[in-house]
């Protein structure tokens, strides 16, 4: 299995074991690796799983004046792009 596929097996059982299911909290960031990566990936999971729940998204961007990796910008970029489509 993935990260991301154990990820949501993981949430599936904690899901399971709720009487009243609300929503999801994320936190991550999009400048690259697993928070542009695999958080989006999450999230596109839960919306598919769980349509009517909630997903609040604490997001941590990249300083454009301090970056320190070359492709932080384009990883950001991709990855808003994704959360506008969610």
């Amino acid at each position: 299995l993935t990260e991301c596929d154990q990820a949501i097996d993981c949430v599936r059982r904690e899901v399971e074991r709720c009487d009243r299911l609300q929503g999801f909290q994320l936190g991550h960031s999009i400048g690259g690796g697993t928070g542009s990566g695999l958080a989006i990936r999450l999230m596109e999971n839960l919306k598919d799983s769980y349509p009517t729940a909630l997903v609040h998204n604490f997001t941590v961007t990249p300083s454009w004046k301090n970056s320190d990796v070359i492709f932080e910008p384009y990883n950001t970029l991709l990855a808003l792009r994704s959360l506008i489509d969610l």
